[in-house]
């Protein structure tokens, strides 16, 4: 009995230190160069794992677990670990209150980084959909427009993918309306890449470049990089990516793969691997295919592959194009089987 309670105090100690700087690295996350950051606290992420395993346990406390698991989204995010950052949120959203939409920032907290690991892992869904709204329902009610914002990003994101651009549309454009009265000044840019990317998608090519020209020509990254966690891409690749697309629709394939080509380039550079995923896998390897550059088709593919070894959800990209190589090669019949595969699980992955 008196080991078993040494040893539940000697957890509690252990969840309370790192529970402790968390909330230290969560407060730095966007204000500490990343390096910095990383070099910091990266090294604490096994320690992390054991301590929200013993306080979300039925001898822990779930108060300090849902504290630590909020806390350490930033720390899953730098490192990747989405899959594992969306169970564990998972996790700690289960032992809250059922009337969690009611609640506060921490719950909040959760429903936005459960909403934004769904989206990049299983891709947008009913799932990640309905975290979102929880989350625009809270930051609503508490006047946060940081996560109104990230909020609204998910759900237009989830009607864009899902081919309702009206409602995608409507989204976009409450988006810029809460993004005007952000401290952010890239934020309403943002709003304005939005609509310009459903106005792609519903065939008006020229509206959607003049709109993707002026993005690239006004966006200023933020120095800290937060736009990478709060809206999950560099705003730049995806600007880069419609526009390379639009460029291809409207018969300019030179300046397309011009683009494409940048845009892969900054994405590299910034190794963000739903930024490559997003310069790859939904524009560059599409319109390289398209324009018949078949060198330019298999660097995409090597750069995708890279991200898929940390990213797993990124494969079933690497084998719908693997088919759409062989059936050009002159193999229909092996690139069909791919393809049909592919095409079953794309749903989940788009």
């Amino acid at each position: 009995m008196t080991e078993a309670g040494e040893s539940s105090a000697s957890a509690r100690r252990h969840a309370s230190y790192y529970a402790a700087l968390l909330d230290r690295a969560h407060s730095e996350f966007f204000s500490k160069p990343l390096a910095e950051w990383m070099a910091e606290y990266s090294s604490c992420i096994d320690n992390v794992h054991v301590a929200i395993d013993w306080a979300l346990s039925p001898d822990g406390d779930g108060d300090v677990g849902v504290a630590l698991t909020a806390n350490a989204v930033p720390l899953w995010t730098r490192l990747t670990l989405l899959e594992e950052c969306r169970t564990r949120v998972e996790r700690a959203l289960s032992v809250l209150s059922p009337d969690v939409a009611r609640g506060g920032k921490r719950e909040m907290q959760l429903f936005a980084a459960f909403a934004a690991a769904s989206t990049l892992t299983k891709g947008p869904g009913p799932e990640s959909e309905l975290a979102w709204s929880a989350t625009l329902q809270i930051a609503e009610r508490i006047g946060d427009i940081d996560y109104q914002l990230r909020a609204l990003w998910g759900i237009w994101i989830g009607h864009h993918t899902g081919e309702s651009q009206a409602r995608a549309l409507e989204a976009a454009r409450k988006f810029r309306d809460v993004a005007a009265l952000s401290s952010d000044v890239a934020d309403p840019v943002v709003g304005d890449r939005i609509i310009g990317t459903v106005l792609w998608a519903q065939g008006e090519l020229q509206a959607a470049r003049s709109t993707m020209e002026q993005v690239l020509r006004s966006y200023v990254a933020p120095s800290d990089r937060s736009h990478l966690i709060r809206f999950q891409f560099d705003q730049r690749v995806t600007a880069y990516s419609a526009l390379s697309l639009t460029l291809w629709l409207q018969g300019f394939p030179e300046q397309a793969m011009k683009i494409v080509e940048t845009s892969a380039q900054l994405a590299q550079n910034l190794a963000h691997d739903p930024s490559i995923f997003h310069a790859t896998a939904l524009s560059g390897c599409r319109v390289a295919l398209l324009a018949g550059d078949r060198p330019s088709a298999d660097r995409l593919l090597a750069l995708l592959q890279g991200a898929v070894a940390r990213q797993v959800s990124y494969g079933v990209w690497i084998r719908a194009y693997r088919g759409e190589i062989m059936i050009r090669d002159g193999d229909p019949e092996a690139g069909s089987r791919f393809l049909e595969v592919a095409l079953t699980e794309l749903p989940k992955a788009a």
